[in-house]
């Protein structure tokens, strides 16, 4: 059996390339309006309250 060895410092440009994809996507994966009208302002059911942000 081969064992094929890829040195740590090759692998650097394809990590950091991962890790740079994941900070770009990560803030748009996570905002989202919530809901809210052209106001800002939105009802919250589990209690019936309006209010804006």
């Amino acid at each position: 059996m081969i064992i094929v060895r890829t040195p740590i410092k090759k692998l650097y440009p394809i990590a950091g390339i991962t890790l740079s994809i994941a900070i770009l996507i990560a803030p748009v994966a996570l905002a989202h309006s919530g809901g809210t009208n052209s106001d800002g302002c939105h009802r919250r059911r589990s209690n019936n309250t309006y209010h804006c942000h």
